[in-house]
Formats: structure tokens, C-alpha cells, sequence
């Protein structure tokens, strides 16, 4: 498994939109991670282990327009 968000941030891209995603493409999605969390009220060092938080990451990654519309 994972050990850390931006791996698991790379394999939600993989499987999701069949590419790695760019630096700049993590930092935002750890920006997003960090909101969602909170909006879970789950602490920085909960996250990984947060089903719904990575719920709502895959769901927020299925809605954007590069999976959309490629897919």
C-alpha cells in the first residue's frame, strides 16, 4: 500500500486518467486533500488511513473534465 499521499495521489491518477500527474498537479491535489480533510474534521496525520476522505479524492478526480471527457 501506500505510504504517503503524493504515491497514493500517483496511483489515483494512473488509474483514473492513465497518466502521472505534473509536480505542480500534486501540490494542488494535496491542497484538495488537505480541504477535504477538513471538511471530514480528520487531523493531517489521520489522512491516510481516511475512507472518506480518499472517497471523496477518487470522486472529486472521476469529475474532473480530463476524465470526463477522455473517458
Amino acid at each position: 500500500h501506500h505510504t504517503n499521499a503524493a504515491a497514493r495521489l500517483k496511483s489515483l491518477f494512473q488509474t483514473a486518467l492513465g497518466r502521472q500527474p505534473t509536480a505542480t498537479e500534486i501540490k494542488r491535489w494535496q491542497a484538495a486533500l488537505r480541504s477535504i480533510a477538513s471538511l471530514h474534521n480528520v487531523a493531517p496525520a489521520q489522512h491516510m488511513k481516511s475512507i472518506p476522505v480518499w472517497k471523496d479524492m477518487a470522486h472529486t478526480m472521476f469529475n474532473t473534465k480530463e476524465f470526463l471527457f477522455n473517458h
